[in-house]
């Protein structure tokens, strides 16, 4: 048997399991060091075999990737831009806010990961945007 994983995109605390056609959500738990230590099914711990393969994310799957993540600021939600306090040539530091997202009166401000220079702003106030959309690109 050939499973494979992934993690339900509507709840984190889920895998997804998936063969031929079988697919099983099914809770897990990890160690100190990401790996995969335990599934359950309705209560029952499920057989588990890990051949050295670990959950990551994808910032975290290489250092180039961790680079990256922090130049891409993206929307934490799924909402509606409310302001803009940045533009392209903008110099920032970490923590500055950039963007603000509204969602069910909720605001969420959307802050500078690292020091640096706005490279673009790919939304405006009004604009619709969905979770992890991209809102703006630093260098």
């Amino acid at each position: 048997m050939n499973v494979q994983a992934r993690i339900n995109p509507l709840d984190n605390d889920d895998l997804i399991l998936c063969d031929d056609g079988w697919m099983q959500n099914v809770d897990y738990y990890i160690d100190e060091n990401n790996r995969v230590t335990q599934l359950d099914y309705e209560g029952e711990p499920m057989s588990l075999q890990v051949k050295g393969s670990q959950l990551v994310t994808e910032e975290e799957e290489s250092g180039a990737a961790a680079a990256a993540a922090t130049a891409k600021i993206v929307s934490p939600m799924p909402g509606t831009v409310t302001k803009v306090f940045c533009e392209a040539g903008q110099k920032v530091s970490v923590g500055d806010t950039l963007i603000s997202v509204e969602s069910m009166k909720m605001e969420y401000l959307v802050k500078a990961k690292a020091d640096g220079e706005v490279e673009k702003v790919f939304v405006g106030v009004a604009d619709v945007v969905g979770m992890k959309q991209t809102l703006v690109m630093m260098k």
